[in-house]
């Protein structure tokens, strides 16, 4: 029994298979049938179309042909491509037959005229010419006439001037003959001017022709040129408003970065004793015996030999101080600290000790303090420009002079080339060219200097008479300050200082600045000659002469030491550098 169950479902299965098939089968059929419909109703349908469109462009190439046909017939071979310049060429040619034909019929009505005179008989030709007035008129007053009423009313406006023409000549025969025997003696004379009138003509339509297509010419290019100048036009428009947002944004940005200084350059002054402290080295060990101090400097922090440092107690709540306790200066800067010579000591019950400070305002480590110089410099106070003795004092100390700005009765080249050579230093590239002054303020520079102490010395003037007076060096300050250069140089004073104060950047009085390098009054100033050895000066400046010229005495070669207060010696001689 179990097989015979077995046997039963196995059929079952394979019925219910073939059944699946079939089925799947009739569908296929179907789908495949109403698919190849469609598809043929679609095909049918893009023949038709296609058969259209074939339709419409064989229309299109024979309403082509039939407007080129008319064109060639209206124009000829050489006539416009496009249509709207053939209609103006149309109108441009109706207007001049317009013109034409009533000149024509004024020449005509004249010629009336005169036959009417001479006897001819009226009747037929006042018909004749008011026939000809009608059609002039008709043909020259409505400009909307077809072009084939046009020519049909200008062929008949031919037969009638032909009739009126063949009216006046059987009237004018007997004329003609009687004056024929006359025409016969100019004829040739005619026939000549007439060949002449033709050239010229043809002539000058060769040349109205060719002037008309150089016009053509010139319009097409000008045409290509104001679209480029419209364009251009468009591109500096749009640079235009382009710049001036960046000229708006960058002055925003410029006054922003001006307040930021400001602020932050008010900070550090409230600071300032504090910050100054942290800048300043401090003193190791102090050798009285050979007059030399050990200090924390080194060649890595831009230390160099010969910078002079000013000196303050270790106890000093901050500096720089009006008044240091002594001067130093490096002799030998090494890799851990550097040794520096005593050059002055203020107050011998307060000596210089270890742990001391020492401090220059122009040089801090790793850094350069910029100066600005403003208006004149006396530095001993003689009553005489001193800029350059400033300058060469900055410099030695480390520090550099980024702008300056001498009064106007000093010249500016003192300051340009220390200008020049800081620039050079900070790869700034060339300063600002100016006249009178040299380089810019920023808020890279540190301080700016002026010099409103008085000279030691003040000059007077006597008037005429009992009631004259002494003057004041101030009065005679304001006195010299109504010449032309002199107010200039106020007005850049004062742009000058404004700067400074947008920046930023700090006061320095002259004073206090001489005091923080080490300047003391009668010192020996940097850069000049203390004393010359001749006789050695002369061998090295000219060894060729070494073994011809005589040696000078040792009494004439020894140094000689200067004695003016400004470091100059007291010799004249030409070979002093």
């Amino acid at each position: 029994m179990p097989p015979a169950s077995s046997s039963s479902n196995a059929s079952q299965g394979l019925k219910i298979a073939v059944a699946a098939f079939v089925t799947l089968s009739v569908i296929l059929a179907v789908t495949s049938y109403f698919f190849y419909s469609y598809y043929d109703q679609a095909s049918k349908k893009q023949a038709e179309a296609e058969g259209k469109l074939k339709t419409a462009e064989q229309a299109h190439k024979e309403t082509l042909g039939n407007y080129n046909d008319l064109k060639e017939k209206v124009f000829g071979a050489g006539g416009p491509t496009e249509g709207k310049k053939a209609i103006e060429e149309i109108d441009k040619a109706g207007e001049t037959w317009r013109n034409q034909i009533g000149a024509a019929n004024e020449q005509v009505k004249k010629l009336v005229q005169e036959a009417l005179a001479n006897g001819v008989p009226k009747d037929e030709v006042d018909k004749i010419s008011a026939e000809t007035d009608r059609m002039v008129t008709r043909l020259v007053g409505d400009k909307s006439i077809p072009i084939n009423t046009t020519i049909s009313t200008m062929a008949d406006l031919i037969r009638n001037e032909a009739a009126l023409s063949a009216a006046l000549a059987s009237d004018a025969m007997q004329v003609r003959v009687s004056l024929e025997n006359i025409d016969t003696v100019n004829q040739k004379k005619v026939e000549t001017a007439q060949e002449e009138a033709r050239k010229a003509v043809n002539d000058l339509m060769e040349e109205r022709k060719k002037f008309e297509e150089d016009r053509q010419a010139q319009l097409v290019k000008v045409d290509q040129l104001q679209t480029v100048y419209n364009e251009a036009q468009a591109k500096i428009s749009d640079l235009t408003a382009q710049i001036a947002r960046q000229d708006e944004a960058f002055k925003n940005f410029k006054k922003q970065t001006q307040t930021m200084v400001k602020g932050l350059r008010r900070k550090l002054e409230k600071d300032d004793l504090r910050l100054e402290t942290a800048n300043a080295r401090r003193i190791r060990h102090v050798d009285y015996t050979n007059g030399e101090v050990r200090i924390d400097l080194t060649r890595a922090m831009g230390a160099k030999p010969q910078m002079r440092f000013a000196v303050f107690d270790r106890g000093s709540p901050g500096i720089p101080t009006d008044r240091p306790k002594g001067t130093v200066e490096l002799i030998a800067v090494g890799n851990s600290d550097s040794v520096a010579k005593l050059i002055s000591t203020t107050n011998s019950i307060d000596p210089i000790r270890e742990g001391d400070m020492v401090y220059s305002a122009a040089f801090i480590p790793n850094e350069k303090r910029k100066f600005a110089l403003i208006g004149k410099i006396d530095v001993d106070r003689d009553g005489r420009d001193d800029r350059e003795v400033l300058i060469r004092l900055i410099e030695m100390a480390g520090g550099e002079v980024v702008f300056d700005l001498p009064p106007a009765n000093i010249s500016p080249e003192i300051g340009k080339r220390a200008v020049t050579r800081a620039y050079r230093n900070e790869n700034w590239g060339a300063p600002p060219a100016d006249e009178r002054q040299s380089g810019e303020i920023n808020p890279y520079t540190s301080w700016y200097v002026m010099d409103d102490r008085s000279p030691l010395w003040s000059k007077t003037r006597e008037g005429e008479g009992e009631a004259s007076k002494k003057k004041t060096d101030i009065e005679e300050r304001v006195a010299e300050q109504q010449t032309v250069e002199d107010r200039e140089f106020l007005e850049r004073q004062t742009a000058a200082l404004e700067k400074a104060d947008q920046a930023g950047v700090r006061p320095m009085p002259a004073s206090k600045l001489l005091n923080y390098l080490g300047y003391s009054h009668g010192m020996t100033l940097p850069g000049r000659v203390e004393a010359i050895n001749r006789a050695v000066s002369g061998e090295v400046q000219l060894p060729a002469n070494r073994g011809t010229s005589s040696r000078a005495p040792s009494g004439n070669g020894a140094a000689r030491p200067s004695t003016s207060g400004n470091g100059n010696t007291n010799e004249s001689d030409p070979g002093n550098p």
